[in-house]
């Protein structure tokens, strides 16, 4: 290392590697020396940054689809749920109106009450006995 006197008192490196009286690629400390501006430290800095950025993104990433896909399986199973709720509720509903439903051959017509006025609006009669 080369040292050469500095007019300025910068700590930090400028932007751009800036040519130094050394060579070009090179800068100078504050206290004269030059170094070189993408040195080892730097390099495996960044390396080291990016390579923690990728690990790190991974993770989140995974855990995003890992937790989409739990989510998803849950409203499927939801869906099932309500899906066979809707129609044992559907089912129930036929029945009860099922009830209230009175087949004709449960029904015995004793005398007309249409006397006068017969096939007006189809026959009509008292009922005796709904079975």
């Amino acid at each position: 290392m080369q040292r050469v006197h500095v007019s300025h008192t910068a700590r930090f490196p400028p932007a751009r590697p800036c040519r130094c009286q050394c060579a070009e690629g090179y800068w100078q400390t504050s206290d004269g020396v030059c170094r070189k501006f993408w040195s080892g430290p730097r390099v495996a800095g960044l390396v080291l940054g990016a390579a923690v950025l990728s690990v790190l993104s991974t993770i989140a990433t995974t855990m995003y689809c890992l937790r989409s896909t739990r989510r998803r399986r849950r409203l499927a199973l939801d869906l099932d749920l309500h899906r066979s709720l809707l129609e044992e509720t559907t089912n129930e509903v036929v029945a009860l109106k099922r009830a209230w439903e009175i087949d004709w051959r449960d029904l015995t017509l004793t005398t007309r009450i249409d006397e006068g006025a017969e096939g007006a609006f189809g026959e009509v009669g008292p009922l005796s006995d709904v079975h």
